[in-house]
């Protein structure tokens, strides 16, 4: 199957946003460490791999739009 296309223009996350993100994918079983709101290398693989999993390229990219989708599937 196709990937998702996401999109390029959603705001980059500051570090309150990073932060959140993090405890997220803690939540969501992704080992990143301490939300520390630093965009280290954990947090943007779990970000590839929670990307992956919803059906998006893999990009790493840390931004309102992985916030979102990440806030969505930590709620199930």
């Amino acid at each position: 199957p196709a990937l998702k296309t996401r999109p390029t223009s959603s705001a980059l996350l500051d570090y309150r946003g990073i932060r959140t993100l993090q405890r997220y994918l803690t939540q969501l079983g992704y080992r990143i460490g301490k939300a520390d709101g630093s965009a280290g290398p954990k947090t943007r693989t779990a970000v590839r791999a929670l990307e992956t999993k919803l059906g998006y390229k893999a990009t790493g990219r840390l931004d309102a739009f992985i916030l979102a989708r990440a806030k969505k599937a930590a709620a199930r």
